[in-house]
């Protein structure tokens, strides 16, 4: 497993190793672990569940990968990798462990095989062992696009309480990035060791990610033999030496590793799970001496002259000319030229689910099929707003779903979309027309993943930060009393961007429906009328208004939320304990204002108190409640503000707290006394 493909860097701990690290690094007395294929025991069935974690539907006994480096027969080595797993599945929710899948890269004559594929299911029967195994056609194949299939396969005889092993081994062209080996995953895990022997001639660098410490590392130096084919020219008789050389080999080891599950609020699982990288970065002694180094300039040269990228964006002139005189873009202002471009493209097209940052096919089929994958609608897009005279130029980004891209090495895989930024007035604007009802310049929350290229003439890096997004919003609402005893009043709400249109799309421009939701308490009969303006204005916030009626009744006391239609009423966060940090989208602000009138024959008993409230020094989290009386007036505000969209694991408690606080703060009532 060696394609392209390196997460979470800001957590990454890096190391360099090769030839000269040969003193021994031990975490760990323990050995590493000796296993052998088939090597079952009746005695491996008694656990009905671990101790690591109780509740697991499979847990992983060990998983071991041994890393090296072997003649590909032309000169040069492979990359090999040799993984050896065995799971013992406790329940039916762990039966998804026993399919297997291996994504294989292949660009070009570069590409990555599998073969020696092995795969055992043991049960125990009456008191005896049974051994099943896999049958040749259980191995299929999944293409996912022109570089990338996926070699699966599927143990047999799967149900609660048996032992499954597999091994295979994958040779790989590709000798700079290597996939990461990962300790953890979404089962617990009591052992995950990767063993990785280095020739002296190659230096790499090393990546360890996550959330979880080694339990063990340990290195020593060896000998070791290559025999190479040094013929030279395409059908020459083969010339095979054997080269001698120094090598080190690295074990790193990782013990009783919990299974990592989603929480509510986290980007990617991936950007946490335990794992270790590898990138090439030197040539050494007897090769000819070469610094690796990561090259941005070569990458985005790449890319504009790959035929599915750069070069099919600056094709097919012709055919966007024929679309831009569609559009009917001859006479409009630069700004207005472009949101018109964008809106057409936006409107007009038809979005086919998939991820990528290349064409499928091309332009021309997007074109007269009106219809393309995300990233194929915003380089039309691009390439519409170039041919109308208008700087723009795709950007590669990583959906939060994706994990985040790496800012150190230019990974082609680390990137799954495609966006277009345009410059315009000396303003950077981000524009994804895949988007149905997005707003120009308005960004969805899965695109707000951090780091991102621009790919073009003046290639550079961006961030695309859930810190830079404040969602504001801001609700009013005002009471007053009739003489049969009803509250008489009326809510407007001020949407951000991002509700707006996420309640766009959730009640399908339903009105009625989008104010209702909003309705809190109020029954069917107590609206008397509903409004939502903006709700076809893409490029605009809604306000959502509504009044209503209600009856108060004829008690001597009456007791009445004046937080009726807060935003915050309810507390998101559930769990005590939390094992990933929250990850907002956004920056939140939330304002409330209500005014109401004291109920005529009443008199004003208590009202919630003022309070200020931050949940550090850095205000990462404020609340403030603001009540007065005046006349028989009354004046309510509270606000709330999410400063950061990230907080630590430590840092949960405090917020979750906060949350509680404010939760109970908006449910408290005022209350008035008959007279």
């Amino acid at each position: 497993m060696f394609y392209f493909d390196a997460k979470k860097y800001s957590m990454n701990r890096i190391l360099i190793f090769g030839l000269l690290l040969v003193v021994p690094i031990l975490l760990n007395a323990q050995p590493t672990l000796q296993v052998e294929f088939g090597k079952v025991l009746a005695a491996d069935f008694s656990n009905t569940s671990y101790e690591l974690d109780p509740e697991a539907g499979a847990v992983i006994l060990f998983d071991k990968g041994q890393l090296d480096f072997v003649s590909d027969n032309k000169g040069w080595f492979d990359l090999r990798l040799r993984r050896h797993c065995r799971i013992h599945i406790l329940k039916n929710s762990g039966f998804e462990v026993a399919t297997i899948g291996v994504p294989l890269y292949h660009r070009g004559k570069m590409e990555e095989r599998i073969n020696q594929i092995k795969a055992v299911t043991y049960s125990l029967e009456n008191g005896k062992m049974v051994k099943t195994e896999m049958k040749d056609d259980a191995i299929f194949k999944v293409k996912h696009n022109k570089n990338w299939e996926e070699t699966k396969f599927t143990l047999p005889n799967v149900k609660e309480g048996v032992i499954i092993e597999f091994e295979y081994q994958v040779k790989s062209d590709y000798l700079y990035i290597i996939n990461p080996w990962m300790f953890q995953g979404s089962f617990p895990v009591l052992w995950s060791e990767l063993t990785f022997e280095v020739p002296q001639f190659f230096g790499y660098v090393s990546s360890l990610k996550g959330i979880r410490n080694l339990d063990y590392q340990k290195s020593r130096e060896k000998n070791t033999d290559f025999t190479l084919n040094v013929a030279e020219g395409v059908g020459q008789t083969a010339d095979w030496v054997t080269i001698s050389c120094k090598a080190s080999e690295i074990i790193w080891g990782m013990k009783n590793v919990l299974g990592l599950k989603t929480e509510p609020f986290i980007s990617s699982l991936e950007n946490y799970k335990s794992g270790i990288s590898f990138q090439l970065s030197e040539f050494k002694d007897p090769l000819k001496y070469k610094k690796i180094t990561s090259d941005w300039e070569k990458f985005n040269k790449e890319l504009l002259e790959n035929d599915d990228f750069g070069k099919e964006i600056a094709g097919n002139k012709s055919m966007v000319d024929d679309l831009l005189i569609e559009i009917n873009v001859q006479e409009e202002s630069p700004l207005l030229k472009a949101k018109k471009i964008y809106a057409y493209i936006r409107d007009h097209f038809q979005v086919i689910q998939g991820t990528g940052i290349e064409f499928r096919d091309n332009l021309k089929s997007v074109i007269n099929s009106k219809s393309g994958r995300p990233n194929e609608i915003n380089l039309l897009l691009v390439a519409a707003l170039r041919q109308a005279q208008l700087e723009a130029d795709p950007v590669i980004y990583s959906t939060r779903e994706n994990g985040l891209a790496n800012p150190f090495y230019p990974l082609v895989s680390d990137y799954n979309g495609v966006l277009c930024r345009l410059k315009l007035d000396g303003k950077k604007i981000i524009l994804d027309a895949s988007v149905p009802a997005l707003g120009f310049g308005k960004t969805t929350p899965d695109v707000r993943n951090g780091y991102a290229r621009v790919i073009g003439q003046f290639p550079e890096a961006i961030e695309i930060s859930p810190d830079s997004i404040t969602e504001k919003e801001t609700v009013f609402v005002k009471m007053s009393t009739d003489d049969e005893n009803n509250w008489l009043g009326s809510m407007e709400y001020k949407v951000s961007a991002t509700n707006s249109h996420q309640l766009r799309v959730k009640h399908n421009l339903d009105a009625r429906k989008i104010a209702g939701s909003f309705a809190t308490g109020l029954e069917e009969d107590n609206l008397i009328s509903t409004r939502v303006d903006s709700l076809k204005k893409w490029d605009e916030p809604m306000v959502v208004s509504f009044k209503f009626k209600q009856f108060f009744g004829e008690d001597s006391f009456i007791y009445v939320n004046p937080f009726q239609f807060a935003l915050t009423r309810e507390n998101v966060f559930k769990s005590k304990d939390r094992f990933l940090p929250v990850e907002f989208t956004n920056l939140v602000e939330e304002n409330y204002i209500c005014s109401m009138s004291v109920p005529k024959g009443y008199a004003l008993v208590s009202m919630p108190k003022n309070q200020s409230f931050a949940i550090d020094e850095q205000n990462s989290l404020t609340f403030e409640i603001r009540c007065s009386e005046s006349a028989g007036q009354i004046s309510v505000r509270s606000k709330l503000k999410i400063n950061k969209s990230t907080f630590p694991v430590d840092e949960y408690p405090a917020l979750k707290e906060t949350l509680d606080f404010v939760v109970n703060r908006h449910s408290e009532q005022i209350v008035f006394k008959k007279l």
